[in-house]
């Protein structure tokens, strides 16, 4: 009997074995297909598209909601037992995106999916990382996040982005900052006291705002500072969705222009991060009053934006940016040879069942859009100095 159990056990260990040395190569399988599927996403030019699942909060346990989104390389939203508002019930759904993150994903582990995308700026590309997703479904949280091991993307960014140009002496690095809010189909600068701001396009056709302030930043604690303070500014209310809901569209720009002592090169890279406000369905949100008329706002811009990428996924001729001012000065954002980066937020509840299928459809439709082959902004010598040339004839003409 013993000779039994000891060749079961040893059976069993085997398998064991076996099964961590299957599971590992199936992880490192899934990790190198992941970096192919990455890469072919740079050649074509793709907008990648994450998704982020929420844990449940504490108001929504304590009533009893059950959590409708399961996570694994892919998104799973159960409707078999969630009343879709209309008296019926629909099929599960499946999604798949480029990478999927559930409720116990750090801060961490989100940020190292984007690093590669948030350094290519420092090469003189142009980038947009930007949250989806309906009101209290934690778009500031990964966007902004807390102290610590809960920073935000954007605070993340900043402290990669430091670390980087650290690590090279022989370049030159001038980094400016501006930090922008539309609220109410119209655009507010948070470094300048919250004047508002025109947003037009230059000669170029680039969207600028000319009386906006523009800080420069040499540390990383001038950078958090910096965006402490514009934040400090932003218009966040109570409703009954969200306790503490953004009511506006922030959008931090960051520039960093580089000179290269060794090569004589420059270049230019442009990181946009942005937070937006979420989508809201009155009957939920109890809005009234300028709630309302806030919430109202959200949604055309919102919608606008859905348009836009409905415009790009099809290839049309005209597409609508001019249709809100979040479209507007989107602008250069989407456009051909940019990377851009869309995190989808979600609610795993059921009683959010719908405004998450109408974040998932959105984000499909993103994931669908090609941008081209993303450029760089890289100046040879002699380029660089016919471009000061024009700059200073430029300037003597004013």
């Amino acid at each position: 009997m013993q000779g039994v159990i000891g060749q079961l056990t040893s059976t069993l260990q085997n398998l064991a074995e076996r099964y961590r040395a299957l599971n590992s190569a199936y992880i490192k399988e899934c990790d190198y297909r992941r970096k192919i599927f990455n890469d072919l996403q740079d050649l074509r030019g793709a907008i990648r598209v994450f998704c982020r699942v929420r844990p449940l909060i504490q108001s929504e346990i304590d009533k009893q909601e059950t959590a409708v989104i399961d996570t694994s390389l892919l998104v799973h939203l159960s409707q078999n037992t969630v009343d879709t508002g209309k008296g019926q019930r629909r099929s599960d759904k499946i999604y798949e995106f480029d990478r999927v993150f559930d409720a116990f994903s750090s801060q961490s582990l989100v940020f190292s999916e984007m690093k590669g995308l948030v350094t290519s700026v420092l090469d003189g590309y142009s980038a947009c990382i930007f949250a989806y997703g309906q009101t209290g479904s934690g778009k500031t949280f990964t966007m902004e996040g807390e102290e610590g091991e809960q920073a935000g993307m954007i605070p993340r960014t900043l402290e990669t982005l430091c670390e980087e140009m650290a690590q090279h002496p022989e370049i030159r690095y001038a980094v400016a900052i501006r930090m922008i809010e539309i609220y109410n189909e119209k655009v507010y600068d948070l470094l300048g006291g919250n004047a508002q701001v025109d947003a037009r396009l230059d000669a170029s056709g680039r969207v600028v705002f000319p009386s906006a302030v523009v800080e420069e930043a040499k540390s990383l604690t001038q950078m958090l500072e910096i965006l402490k303070r514009g934040n400090q500014s932003r218009r966040v209310a109570s409703t009954a969705s969200n306790e503490h809901s953004s009511r506006s569209h922030m959008l931090f720009f960051l520039s960093i222009h580089s000179s290269n002592s060794a090569s004589n090169q420059t270049s230019q890279g442009n990181l946009v991060l942005i937070d937006l406000a979420g989508s809201e369905r009155v009957s939920k949100t109890e809005s009234t009053g300028q709630r309302l008329v806030e919430g109202q706002h959200i949604n055309k811009s919102l919608s606008s934006l859905g348009d836009v990428i409905h415009a790009l996924n099809n290839k049309h001729k005209h597409v609508p940016f001019r249709n809100s001012m979040l479209t507007f000065v989107l602008q250069d954002v989407l456009a051909i040879g940019n990377k851009v980066l869309m995190i989808a937020q979600l609610s795993p509840a059921g009683c959010n069942v719908q405004e998450s299928l109408q974040s998932l459809e959105f984000a499909n439709r993103v994931n669908k859009v090609v941008l081209g082959r993303s450029v760089e902004n890289r100046t040879q010598p002699l380029v660089a100095k016919l471009n000061e040339a024009v700059i200073l004839r430029e300037r003597c003409e004013e």
